[in-house]
């Protein structure tokens, strides 16, 4: 605590006139949950658009997950949220793992037991859909996060909201619709 004190006087005075230092109020219109891939970039997928983002791997919506339900609560507060949208990439390591996982054919890769934990609902689905292909898993991935989402958004607001969901192809670098 003394070592906190050294620096306290540094720290910007949150009771006092920001003046020109005052940051704009964001104005998202769009919550973006997607995955933590550095190649997919909201930014790019809807130029000009403000967005509010979500990032984790392979774009999970857990419904118990308590950062998740913070950032849906903090996201449906803002009033200029309209669309909240799930997010898939084509060459998600994720859903590859998952996917390779799945066939008891190939060997499980070898990931952080962190990972796996995380990834078990993801796993669960690709077992489920074994010679349906990797782009057929992405595609139910979004599906599943999706409905999931729209489970869980009554609970934390009575606000009517537009729930989508795409995959943004790497290679095109475009945002395709994902049907729900």
């Amino acid at each position: 605590m003394e070592e906190f004190a050294k620096y306290v006087h540094l720290l910007p005075d949150v009771h006092g006139d920001a003046g020109e230092f005052a940051p704009p109020p964001q104005r998202p219109t769009i919550f973006w949950i997607g995955c933590s891939d550095a190649r997919v970039s909201e930014a790019r997928a809807l130029p000009g658009k403000e967005i509010f983002v979500h990032r984790n791997i392979a774009n999970q919506f857990n419904v118990t997950d308590p950062n998740a339900l913070a950032v849906l609560a903090h996201a449906v507060s803002l009033s200029t949220v309209e669309e909240i949208m799930i997010v898939d990439h084509t060459n998600c390591g994720g859903v590859a793992a998952c996917f390779q996982a799945a066939d008891p054919n190939q060997p499980k890769p070898q990931l952080h037991w962190a990972l796996w934990v995380w990834l078990t609902h993801l796993l669960h689905l690709a077992k489920s859909m074994v010679g349906q292909g990797e782009r057929a898993l992405i595609d139910e991935n979004v599906r599943v996060q999706v409905k999931a989402l729209r489970g869980v958004l009554p609970m934390l607001t009575s606000r009517k909201f537009k729930v989508t969901g795409h995959v943004f192809d790497i290679e095109c670098q475009e945002l395709q619709p994902v049907e729900v």
